[in-house]
């Protein structure tokens, strides 16, 4: 692929075509790149006619620093600066030390983990934040867990009672970045570039 494809045909930005697909189009993303995600979607320029085209369009992400997507179908997409995903981003990193646990270890992770569950769906996984092991919070002391100050938030709220803990701000970033969603799959990017790549010789070589 030939770099001068990542600056030609610029058509749209993403909201403008987030709220055209959502209301009227289908489509799927049949390719991921390094910072590009390639979609297959119905023609908006020809939704009117009986046999509706297709049109290729590829997403440019700038300042991209996570990705996480799989080709497949895709019903919806958005952006939003609200999202959780981008609490690992935009907010401060904390680390919580504890001590004098008050009840059983395994209550305390079961209730972490639920709450977990409750706020992040699938989105996170607990292990990515959570330290500890039953032996440790057995212990008496030690670090709890790794992670942005709005989880921190969540879990101190359940560890009330529990155990003692303590938070120290390990990392406050200076950059705001968007979520891009596309059904369960996101990005997470300053920004995104909506390309027309519906004649890309690579395009027309697999048709």
């Amino acid at each position: 692929m030939k770099n001068e494809y990542h600056f030609t045909n610029h058509i749209m930005n993403f909201e403008e075509l987030s709220t055209i697909y959502d209301e009227y189009l289908k489509g799927e993303i049949f390719q991921i790149n390094k910072n590009s995600i390639w979609m297959m979607c119905d023609d908006w320029d020809d939704l009117n006619s009986e046999s509706i085209a297709r049109r290729c369009i590829q997403l440019v992400f700038t300042d991209l620093i996570e990705m996480r997507c799989r080709t497949g179908k895709c019903e919806s997409m958005k952006k939003s600066s609200e999202h959780h995903v981008l609490w690992n981003h935009n907010d401060p990193l904390e680390k919580v030390y504890f001590t004098e646990l008050e009840t059983s270890p395994y209550e305390v992770i079961g209730r972490l983990y639920e709450l977990h569950r409750a706020t992040y769906g699938n989105w996170r996984e607990f292990h990515d934040y959570w330290v500890a092991s039953p032996k440790t919070l057995a212990g008496g002391f030690g670090l709890l867990f790794t992670g942005p100050s709005p989880l921190a938030d969540a879990y101190c709220s359940v560890l009330e009672g529990l155990l003692r803990y303590s938070r120290v701000v390990e990392h406050s970033p200076k950059e705001q970045y968007s979520a891009f969603i596309f059904d369960r799959n996101f990005v997470v990017a300053r920004g995104a570039l909506v390309y027309d790549r519906t004649d890309h010789p690579c395009v027309i070589g697999n048709n």
